[in-house]
This record gives C-alpha cells, structure tokens and sequence, in this order.
C-alpha cells in the first residue's frame, strides 16, 4: 500500500466542489470569484489559464477557456468523486486556508504594486500537499491537526506517515500540475529567505505578503505547521507595515470567515458535466453572436465612411462640372466679344 503523500502525487488535480463548479456556468465573473475563491480545485483551474498570468482573475472568469478547462478535467477525470469540504478533517483544513487567504490579501492590498487577487490564491494554496490529502481522505486532515497540536516536529512524522514532508509534496504537486511560474515558489518554498526564492522566481513583495499570512496566523491562531522563511517581526518590517495594522487584521479573523464556501451539493459528476457541457454551448454561441456583432459594426462604419467618401467626391465632380461648364461658357461668350471689338 502506498504512503498518502506517494498517492497524492497521482491525483491529476484537487476535486472541486460541486457549487463552486456551478459557478463557474455564471455570466457574472466577480459573483463567481466570491462563491469559487474558497475551492482550492476551481482556483487551481483558474491560475493556470493564459487569462490570470497575462491580466486579472475577473479576465480569466469570463474566458471560454476556463469553462472548457473545467469541463475537460471533470470529464477526464469522471472517476473522481466531487470534495465535500464540510467532512471533518477536510474542513478545518480548508478553513485554515481560507484564512491565510484572506489575511494575505488584506496584506497585498495594504502594499503598493502588490496583487491581493493573486496573494489570495498564494494564501489558499500555500498548504498544498495538505488540501490535497484532506481531498484524498478527509481522515489525515484529522490526524495531521492532532499531530501539530502534540507539538510533534512536523516535517519528522509527515515523512514517517505521508512518505514525504510537506514542503516537498507541495512542490512536487506544483510541478506536476504545472502551476504558473509566480505560484510555485508561494507553495513550495516559503520555508526560504526572500532573497533565496527571489532567484527561484518569487516576486519578492507578494512572497513576504504570503509568508506573512501564513506566519501571523500561525503565531496567532491555529496554523498547519508550515515552515516560514522568516518571522513576523522581521516580515513586517521589510514590508514597512506597523505591527498595529497586524492587530487589527488578526482580531478580524473570525471562526466564521469561511463559512458559506463550497460544501455538499447533490449533483452528481454526470450532472455537472452536461451543465458544463450546455454553459459551453451556451458561451460559444454567445460569443459567435458578439463577433457578428462586431463584423456588423464594422460594416456599418464601413458603409458610413463610404457614403462620406461617395458624397465628397460626388461634391467633387460637380465643381468639376460647373467649372468645366464656366469655361466652355467663357470661350463661348469670348469669340463673339473679339469679333465685336475686331468690328469697332
């Protein structure tokens, strides 16, 4: 039988949760954002569209990519029962993600330049390797948290019960899900210094935003043990943030924040494919409807700058006419006068 961790390298990715995929059907991307943020399967699915590298999540909402990605891995992946994050053990997990996500972009956004869309996803997937064994068996979710609460050195019983720590399941998970360059270091190495993972490829300012997330709520609240490349004290400094501010964001974390997320929902795989499936259509033809649209827009202002052309050079032709018709009518008048002054 194969160690959690080993078998957790195999999942083509986390499952999502029915709800959250129905959102994905919406036509309004910032209500999908507010229902979707808190499933770790559908933000894996959205970080990874061209969409969320190139601009912002709201982008990447509204693509047909995303829909046709998710349709694509649940249909691939059929076998797969939908996650219910409301099972003991994957619960608390999620929520302790949840947490870090909100408090990481409360961080960014208190930081010039500083994404809190994607500090947010950086806080939710942060504990990869443990959503993804809480989405395996909700039971180690339950034995993990018991284990950081026996004050057991982590990364020591991880390797004896899961086959590998979690820094390096969580890094193996990134590079084989193929995350986006700026994601990988924010899952797989906040246990390094800024000026380590910046060589690696981290953005130095949301990197310390989400090691800080994750520190803070360690130092504070209940945490998953990760490992953090510095301390509060000094993250906040480098961040040129008043420890007063982190107060005040700690006090706002309450035990409800992640309430109202993704839970049990009593579609089934099947059903939610042939939703998928029609919002597909439903998406395709709608934008075929917006490129006619567009083509007949640019026929209609085709037709008005040819019409304005046509008139000009209709205006043209007869100023030509009248001054061809003055100058015949001069010539004409002309001959006679000559003959008529030749005569006097």
């Amino acid at each position: 039988m194969k160690a959690p961790g080993l078998a957790a390298l195999e999942m083509p990715w986390i499952p999502p949760s029915a709800e959250a995929l129905a959102a994905l059907t919406r036509p309004q991307p910032a209500s999908a954002w507010a229902r979707m943020r808190h499933d770790p399967g559908c933000v894996l699915l959205l970080v990874r569209q061209p969409q969320a590298a190139s601009g912002s999540f709201h982008d990447a909402l509204g693509s047909l990519a995303l829909l046709e990605s998710a349709y694509r891995c649940l249909h691939d992946y059929s076998a797969m029962p939908l996650i219910d994050w409301r099972q003991e053990g994957a619960r608390e997990v999620r929520a302790i993600a949840v947490r870090q996500a909100w408090l990481a972009a409360e961080i960014a956004a208190r930081l010039p330049g500083c994404d809190p869309e994607r500090a947010w996803a950086g806080g939710l997937l942060a504990p990869l390797g443990w959503l993804a064994l809480a989405a395996l068996e909700p039971s180690l979710g339950v034995e993990g948290l018991e284990r950081i609460n026996s004050n057991e050195f982590p990364a020591v019983w991880q390797r004896q019960i899961w086959g590998l720590d979690h820094t390096a399941l969580a890094r193996r998970l990134a590079l084989a899900w193929r995350l986006p360059d700026w994601l990988v270091p924010l899952v797989g190495h906040l246990g390094l210094h800024v000026r380590i993972a910046g060589r690696l490829g981290a953005d130095p300012q949301l990197f310390q935003a989400v090691q800080l997330a994750v520190a803070l709520l360690q130092e504070r609240r209940r945490g998953l043990a990760l490992p953090v490349g510095a301390s509060v004290v000094e993250l906040t400094a480098s961040l040129g943030l008043a420890l007063e501010t982190l107060d005040d964001l700690a006090d706002a974390i309450g035990p409800t924040l992640s309430d109202g997320g993704p839970g049990h929902h009593p579609w089934t795989p099947a059903m939610l494919t042939e939703l998928l499936h029609l919002a597909l259509e439903q998406r395709r033809r709608a934008d075929a409807v917006q490129r006619l649209e567009h083509d007949l827009d640019l026929l209609q202002q085709s037709l008005e700058q040819h019409c304005l052309e046509e008139k000009d050079r209709l205006q043209t032709l007869k100023l030509a006419a009248v001054a061809e018709l003055a100058a015949g009518a001069g010539h004409e008048i002309n001959n006679p006068l000559a003959v008529i002054s030749g005569q006097a």
